[in-house]
């Protein structure tokens, strides 16, 4: 993976102070990032306007940095010190999710799929963006069930 200076500017942390409050946020961002993919025109299994695609591929990479955000902060990771880059995030991924391979696989995809692919590059294939979608929902709900339990 590339070298990436800043995923996200600090501002959009702001009003996110606990765990529930980035969950939120993770859940919000996946539905708008669900619906503005339905804009999409689609013809020969191919989106034919790639600006919603790279708007939803955007919001639903988010949603992920927000729901491992508000996992990070539940383990006791002070707010000032969550993960900036895409390294940061599968580092912190290694220290508290040690044993969740599928986890980190799914964040891989993810960030494949939807960040590099969907968003940067203005993926137009149909079956790429759907799986960078699953496997950002996989994240949402593995890290709400976890969610669950432990509080």
């Amino acid at each position: 993976m590339g070298k990436i200076k800043k995923l996200r500017p600090e501002k959009t942390r702001k009003g996110l102070d606990n765990p529930e409050s980035f969950f939120l946020e993770a859940e919000r961002y996946y539905n708008n990032a669900k619906e503005r993919l339905k804009e999409a025109k689609v013809e020969y299994n191919c989106y034919q306007d790639t600006k919603p695609v790279r708007e939803a591929c955007a919001m639903a990479y988010l949603s992920v940095l927000a729901a491992l955000d508000g996992y990070f902060v539940s383990r006791g990771v002070s707010l000032d010190t969550l993960p900036k880059t895409t390294e940061g995030y599968l580092a912190s991924l290694r220290k508290y999710l040690v044993h969740n391979g599928k986890l980190q696989s799914a964040f891989r995809v993810s960030w494949e799929n939807l960040h590099v692919f969907g968003y940067y590059r203005g993926a137009s294939s149909i079956d790429l963006v759907k799986d960078g979608f699953k496997n950002a929902k996989v994240i949402l709900d593995m890290l709400s069930k976890d969610r669950a339990k432990s509080w």
